[in-house]
């Protein structure tokens, strides 16, 4: 299958064993592989050798830790991905935010709903929404919960209240409706890499309040919103604040829509991307390791 390929630079997204078996065979190949980090955890504590216990996504913690010491290049979402792969593996990478076409920001006088978006799995904690919303009774909540079959969205969607609307699915290129009538999204989950929900939130103007993601402190330092801090009760504060004070709410969803227009633009990520690969494929299959 790979040497079907014959390709000049292999590409994998997140730690993992097939990501692992692939790095075993572009190195006996003599072909590079670049790999993308999807979220913190492909830099968990747990990925060590001699660990043959399986994560969440059913992959061997030690082989996911041969696909990040594997790989030729990597390339990361943040500095903190960057800090976790120099220290915990020894390994240099380069951070290339995730790239999204912005646009000017389109008038939300009409927002009021809170947003949550996100797989119905454990980690997202969907579940938190429903607490929220539970405290919050006067307020809406529309949660677009994918249903991956583990019986989770069932559950959901059986324990919701009256103020919560559940969607299955949204194509891509429909969000914007969701997003247009958002006072804020919400974020619950134990961790992430860059949401892209945080960054869709941005180009269409709408402030994110998260319970304990904010990668880089990004949303903190632009004052785009309001991080939790892990604590729920601040969370529902954060809702009630924003659903009582709408000026305040579309002031934070400016500054973070400023934030990502200016930093995650599609250009200038893709011409970064451009410049890691033809580096990497002149490299050969010499690993970037910590100096």
């Amino acid at each position: 299958m790979w040497s079907a390929a014959n390709a000049d630079i292999y590409v994998a997204f997140g730690a993992a064993e097939y990501n692992a078996d692939l790095a075993d065979w572009c190195k006996a190949n003599e072909r590079p592989l670049l790999l993308f980090a999807g979220s913190d955890a492909d830099f968990s504590v747990d990925y060590r050798p001699g660990n043959s216990a399986r994560n969440v996504w059913g992959s061997r913690c030690d082989r996911c830790f041969d696909s990040v010491v594997g790989a030729t290049a990597i390339v990361v979402q943040t500095e903190f991905q960057r800090r976790s792969a120099l220290e915990r593996y020894g390994r240099d990478a380069d951070v290339v935010v995730n790239p999204i076409p912005v646009a000017e920001l389109a008038d939300r006088a009409d927002a009021g709903a809170f947003l949550w978006i996100g797989k119905a799995v454990p980690n997202k904690r969907p579940d938190l929404v429903l607490e929220i919303a539970r405290a919050c009774p006067e307020h809406m909540f529309v949660m677009i919960l994918n249903d991956v079959g583990n019986g989770l969205f069932e559950k959901i969607s059986r324990d919701k209240g009256a103020n919560v609307e559940i969607i299955r699915s949204v194509a891509p290129d429909d969000l914007g409706a969701y997003f247009a009538r958002a006072r804020a999204l919400l974020c619950t989950s134990d961790f992430e890499g860059f949401p892209n929900t945080f960054l869709d939130a941005g180009r269409f103007g709408v402030p994110v309040l998260s319970l304990t993601v904010d990668p880089d402190d990004l949303v903190t330092r632009e004052q785009g919103g309001c991080i939790a801090d892990g604590k729920i009760d601040r969370l529902i504060d954060a809702v009630v604040d924003y659903a009582n004070d709408p000026d305040k709410a579309r002031l934070a969803g400016r500054r973070w829509h400023d934030y990502v227009r200016r930093r995650h633009d599609l250009d200038g990520r893709v011409a970064e991307f451009a410049a890691i690969v033809r580096r990497t494929v002149r490299s050969g299959v010499s690993v970037k390791a910590l100096s």
